[in-house]
């Protein structure tokens, strides 16, 4: 997953800053993907672990719920 790059540039006084600011982007085609999977009992579906930032976050926290319910299944 590639990110991508804000430029904002913010006036002070009579000089210009240009600042870049990476912008994270959720790739929701691959979120709907995995989660239709769990949904449908396949507990080796995965987000990528590549992700960074809130991606990232969010990716890492499905795969450990997805985890879980494979543990519990493997439980009974």
């Amino acid at each position: 997953m590639g990110t991508d790059l804000c430029v904002a540039s913010i006036l002070t006084g009579q000089n210009m800053i240009t600042a870049t600011t990476p912008i994270e982007v959720l790739d929701m085609k691959t979120l709907l993907a995995t989660l239709k999977a769990f949904r449908k009992g396949d507990f080796t579906t995965r987000m990528p672990e590549d992700w960074t930032g809130m991606p990232g976050k969010i990716a890492e926290t499905l795969n450990e719920i997805i985890d879980m319910a494979a543990d519990t299944t493997t439980e009974f």
